[in-house]
């Protein structure tokens, strides 16, 4: 036998033991990331096959997500990872050149997948990639890398990759078919169900893998239902349930079942099938959502009461779970829109939120609270303003004959003092007789009760007699002014709440006849333009929209234009009708404003200006511009002519023809303080014609008042002129003549803005307080664009400089 050189035997020694330490090694690694992996296949059989939208919101609101549900690890789990990552790190380390390192990055790149580490995953991918590109492991380590960018959150470059293996043939049919399996779940992660379904389709079709075929037939019949295709997906989800892999992923796939059997309204199938489903589920969490999708079909097939004892059943053994709160919702739903019983209704709103609080339907659960408090709201200032008193058994639903039949029949004392002492105490409403009482009627009372006490505190009663207990007579006229200006109010406030309640109608409880009835209401009162308009344009809103009336929506719009084509909902109405739009019109009056601006700044011509200006009040008074226009001539009467009488005539006639323009607002307070320094003024000199009246009587005859006469001299006594007396009012017309332009030019140098200080001697030389010195508290502009933009020419430098003009006049 041939014996081998002891130096040839040495060297295959050290080298077979070498190849065993990296091999037992690596061994060592793939055994840890094996035990691992049992346990994520086994995890991961009673996880959700595939969560919706619509739980992955509602995980994300429990500070969870999808992934984390579906793919949390268990310690042991991720220690065995680590210890298969350990072990092939060796292999790197220490035998870089065996045979062994491509395989050791990708058990490391699994590794670092699976605990969620894509990072350095996607790293050892590039590198097998870069180092090894003849590598039998190219397919899968592309494959690993696409589903890496996913799990990055880099779905562009996840989706390009995937389609690169889809459709590369030179690529395994099963990395293919994986390819294809999730660029389907990417579509259905993006919400681009169409083609989700034609990839799930696709894997479905040509798959090898059983779970693969099974899943795609589930995810399939998903994208189905969300298209809308709801007589497809039964079939297609049928499919999923006889290639189910596993009880786990049949008992899904049912409930999946359920679902669509729901949406195409077979209703019947989708009971018995939940009910299968029900017996046979054994995961405690899912048993929730069986019973509560089983209740809502009992509820869709007219089953109410059967329907409302599984909701009951939920409240009771699933206490602050999403599905117990979901119950409250649909009982609420009941209460609302089946029995019509709002405050019942209410209440299950209410306790969704407080069962639990992270549901995505407590949000909406709310709204619906808010909407009926809102609505009981209206309707009980309603019933104030209109004198009525309902009594309800629920929020907005009224009980019997719709009024309650309100006491009158206690003793009362009929003096007005009697009444009210009879009833103060008592729980019950006061008497229709004292109810129905005027504001009118409640003033003359407090004067006849001042009256009493007076008499009662003077200790003589003898003073109180029956003409005491009669109404008291106040000023008829200011009582009927009073009256009048009290329906105006309550008239507009209920047509503000009749818009409310109409509005409330229709946008939260979808009752558009309901709407009708009160927009009409608020059409009818015609207390508020802008609410007349709105409720015009939401009538023809209803009549297109909710009545497929296009003709009667077309004549209410076109009257809604006709009656108020100033308003915003005239120029809405003007758009939808195919009209001109009144902003693409030309404007006159503006125009008009602006040629008159035009002249007093290019021509100082304010003679011509106050023409144009007249012209825009009389050919265009209901434009705003009329409003401007009358403004600008009475502040050039004040601050330009200096003629304060006539300004003061013509800010009242502001007043009384634009009561609710911003400059009459302004206005207001100022005149008020005029009158209040003419009243005063008036008060003064009707005091010292007085003193002067009794200073000229004859001295009564008597010793003592001649000898207290014997030291004035007659002179002194006969001299009324050493009387002060103070100065009347005069027209500062008389004072100070009209000026023309040059005139403007020579008494200013800059125009007075309505908050400087007046010019004094000017006032007392026109013996009338300027309107800016008696209105300290309110002045007409409050912000500078409200001042017109018009100043004197500057004749400082000898040469007259023409002001530059301002586009905002008056704005």
């Amino acid at each position: 036998m041939k014996r081998f050189h002891p130096i040839i035997l040495f060297i295959f020694l050290v080298l077979l033991t070498t190849q065993c330490a990296y091999y037992n090694t690596f061994h060592n690694a793939r055994k840890f990331y094996k035990q691992a992996e049992n346990e994520r296949k086994k995890r991961e059989k009673t996880q959700v096959v595939e969560l919706s939208p619509e739980e992955e919101e509602q995980l994300k609101k429990m500070g969870q997500s999808g992934v984390d549900t579906k793919s949390r690890a268990s310690q042991q789990e991720m220690q065995n990872y680590q210890q298969a990552i350990e072990r092939a790190s060796r292999v790197l380390e220490y035998y870089p050149e065996s045979r062994w390192v491509d395989d050791a990055l990708l058990l490391l790149g699994r590794c670092f997948y699976y605990r969620r580490d894509f990072k350095k995953a996607m790293r050892k991918f590039d590198e097998i990639l870069q180092l090894y590109p003849d590598s039998d492991f190219i397919p899968e380590t592309l494959m690993l890398k696409a589903r890496t960018y996913i799990g990055l959150e880099e779905y562009d470059t996840a989706e390009e990759e995937l389609h690169r293996l889809a459709n590369d043939v030179e690529i395994p049919k099963a990395i293919r078919e994986e390819a294809k399996f999730e660029l389907g779940g990417l579509y259905y992660k993006k919400q681009n169900y169409d083609l989700a379904a034609e990839n799930f389709q696709s894997s479905a079709k040509s798959a090898d893998d059983k779970l693969i075929k099974a899943m795609a037939q589930y995810r399939l019949g998903d994208c189905l239902m969300r298209l809308k295709q709801y007589e497809e997906a039964p079939d297609v989800l049928r499919r999923a349930i006889k290639a189910a892999p596993n009880d786990d992923f049949l008992l899904q796939a049912m409930f999946k079942l359920g679902q669509a059997y729901s949406l195409s309204g077979e209703y019947d199938k989708a009971i018995k099938n939940y009910k299968t489903a029900l017996a046979k589920e054994f995961d405690e969490k899912r048993i929730p959502r069986i019973k509560l999708e089983l209740a809502t079909n009992l509820r869709l097939d007219g089953k109410l009461s059967e329907a409302i004892k599984w909701y009951d059943n939920i409240i009771e053994e699933h206490k602050r779970t999403d599905a117990s709160a979901r119950s409250y919702f649909a009982l609420g739903e009941i209460q609302e829109y089946i029995v019509d019983d709002l405050k019942k209704a209410k209440e299950n709103y209410d306790l969704v939120r407080s069962e639990f609080s992270s549901s995505l339907i407590a949000p909406i659960a709310q709204q619906r609270s808010d909407n009926i408090r809102t609505l009981q709201e209206l309707q009980d200032d309603i019933a104030r303003l209109e004198g009525r008193y309902v009594e309800t058994d629920s929020l907005g639903n009224i009980t019997g004959d719709e009024s309650r039949i309100e006491r009158d029949d206690g003793p009362i004392d009929l003096s007005m003092d009697g009444m009210w002492v009879n009833y103060s105490g008592r729980d019950r409403p006061p008497p229709l007789s004292l109810r129905e009482l005027t504001d009118a009627d409640l003033a003359r009372q407090a004067v006849m009760q001042e009256r009493i006490a007076l008499m009662k505190a003077s200790g003589d009663s003898s003073k109180i007699d029956d003409s005491l207990l009669m109404p008291a007579q106040l000023d008829s006229a200011a009582l009927a002014r009073q009256a009048e200006q009290e329906a105006k109010e309550k008239n507009s406030q209920l047509s503000g709440k009749y818009l409310a309640l109409a509005e409330i109608f229709l946008f939260a409880f979808d009752k558009p006849d309901s709407a009708i009835k009160y927009y009409q209401t608020v059409v009818e009162k015609r207390a508020d333009s802008t609410r007349v308009a709105r409720a015009l344009y939401s009538l023809a809103y209803i009549y297109r929209d909710f009545k497929d009336d296009s003709v009667l929506a077309d004549t209410v719009l076109a009257e809604l234009i006709d009656i108020f084509p100033q308003t915003a909902h005239a120029e809405g109405a003007r758009k939808i009708l195919g009209v001109e739009l009144m902003k693409d019109r030309v404007d006159s009056a503006r125009i008009l404003y602006e040629q008159a601006e035009e002249i007093f700044f290019k021509d100082n011509d304010l003679h011509r200006a106050f023409q144009l200006w007249d012209a825009v009040a009389t050919k265009f008074p209901q434009s705003e511009y009329a409003q401007k226009a009358a403004y600008a001539k009475a502040w050039h009467y004040e601050h330009t002519l200096y003629k304060l009488e006539d300004a003061i005539d013509l800010y009242q006639a502001l007043v009384d023809s634009f009561p609710q323009s911003p400059y009459a607002t302004r206005i207001k307070s100022k005149l008020a303080a005029v009158d209040k320094v003419r009243q005063d003024e008036e008060t003064k000199q009707k005091a010292i014609a007085d003193s002067l009246a009794k200073l000229q009587q004859p001295a009564p005859d008597t010793t003592a008042t001649d000898s207290l006469s014997d030291g004035i001299s007659p002179a002194v006594a006969s001299d009324t002129s050493a009387v002060e007396t103070a100065p009347a009012l005069t027209d500062t017309s008389d004072v100070i003549p009209p000026m023309d332009a040059e005139n403007v030019q020579e008494q200013a140098h800059q125009q007075p803005a309505v908050e400087d200080e007046p010019d004094s001697e000017s006032d007392q030389a026109a013996g009338q307080p300027s309107l800016d010195k008696v209105d300290d508290e309110a002045e007409i502009e409050d912000q500078k664009d409200d001042v017109p933009s018009v100043a004197p020419p500057d004749t400082s430098q000898g040469e007259t400089k023409r002001p530059q003009r301002n586009s905002k006049m008056l704005e």
